[in-house]
């Protein structure tokens, strides 16, 4: 039986850390300093060895199991069909045994299953000729090839820096997130997963507050965009996402736009579509902007993903929901762009 350490939160002085109270595991870093901090790492594409994981080598068991917690529970029970339990005891136990490997190839592999945020820029550039790309506190985990695109996967250490109360101490909370930048010869799509947290679990019920975080998503864009150097313009998606609407592969349940004197919204009732049941609307927005819209996928297809979120002048696509079939999220993505020439 595979027995997994426990842990207790202290908090010396200014900073704190998870430390060991029983452990099975020999040479697994069991205790972390993890003083609030910025730092910036540059890496460099096919400059890196794949055995070149320092993120992931210098990560705590627990560490390793919030990391995995972000992908759905279909996806983690392909991988590792062999293991029984919940999704808790399967994260805990595949985290125990400390395969950076197999865990590093599983990150990338599902990661379309995850709930995640994209954002789609247009470029000019080669594809043998991308620049360098630094994130903080970031690591290039992998590269992967395929005919006219290239895929960069990034691990992240994300620290919130938290107010603890009852008595009041300091305090910073690290998770891992994966990022993956995939280039094709017309766009760069920069998928952020969603990083869900429950701070107040490590922190044993204690009330607190979050006063600073290391990097959010709009310092992991701004990274992105520096290192292309001006190179980078947000993709209007508006078209490709209209004759998608067009051609009954999606509706929308709430839909957020531009009108000549305002900005309106309209929230439909449960399960009900705006092309399906108010034609004057839907004819009305096939010719505005929009903003924040959520459509429900309703194509007869075999695809895992049920709904999806745009806000297509800021090239943004959502999926708010874990997907069971790999590459399910990248199709929509892929759709879209296919329809926006």
């Amino acid at each position: 039986m595979l027995l997994i350490p426990k842990y207790r939160l202290t908090f010396p002085k200014s900073r704190f850390s998870l430390q060991s109270c029983s452990s099975t595991y020999q040479g697994a870093r069991l205790a972390r300093d993890t003083t609030f901090h910025f730092r910036y790492n540059i890496v460099a594409v096919g400059i890196l060895p794949k055995t070149y994981m320092p993120i992931l080598r210098t990560a705590s068991v627990q560490d390793l199991k919030r990391l995995l917690e972000l992908y759905p529970v279909s996806s983690l029970r392909e991988r590792w069909s062999g293991i029984a339990g919940t999704k808790d005891e399967l994260c805990l136990e595949v985290a125990g045994k400390r395969n950076l490997k197999d865990i590093a190839e599983f990150v990338n592999d599902y990661l379309s299953c995850c709930k995640q945020h994209i954002y789609v820029y247009s470029h000019r550039l080669r594809l043998n000729s991308l620049p360098t790309v630094g994130i903080p506190d970031g690591e290039l985990l992998d590269t992967k090839s395929e005919p006219e695109r290239v895929h960069l996967l990034y691990l992240i250490r994300v620290g919130f820096k938290i107010i603890v109360r009852d008595p009041p101490e300091e305090a910073t909370v690290e998770f891992l997130l994966p990022v993956r930048l995939d280039v094709t010869r017309e766009h760069l799509i920069v998928r952020i997963v969603v990083l869900e947290k429950d701070i107040g679990s490590y922190v044993d019920g204690r009330g607190y507050n979050t006063i600073g975080r290391s990097i959010d998503e709009n310092g992991i864009l701004l990274a992105v965009e520096r290192a292309f150097g001006g190179a980078l313009v947000t993709t209007d998606l508006h078209k490709g996402v209209k004759k998608l609407w067009h051609d009954d592969f999606m509706d929308a349940t709430r839909a957020q736009y531009k009108k000549p004197k305002s900005t309106d919204a309209t929230i439909m009732d449960k399960s009900k579509g705006i092309k399906k049941t108010d034609s004057e609307l839907y004819a009305l927005l096939r010719t505005l902007t929009l903003f924040k819209t959520l459509f429900e996928v309703t194509a007869t297809n075999e695809s895992s993903v049920s709904a999806f979120s745009v806000d297509p002048g800021n090239g943004y696509i959502g999926f708010p929901r874990y997907s069971d079939n790999r590459g399910d999220t990248d199709h929509v993505v892929d759709e879209i762009l296919k329809h926006n020439r």
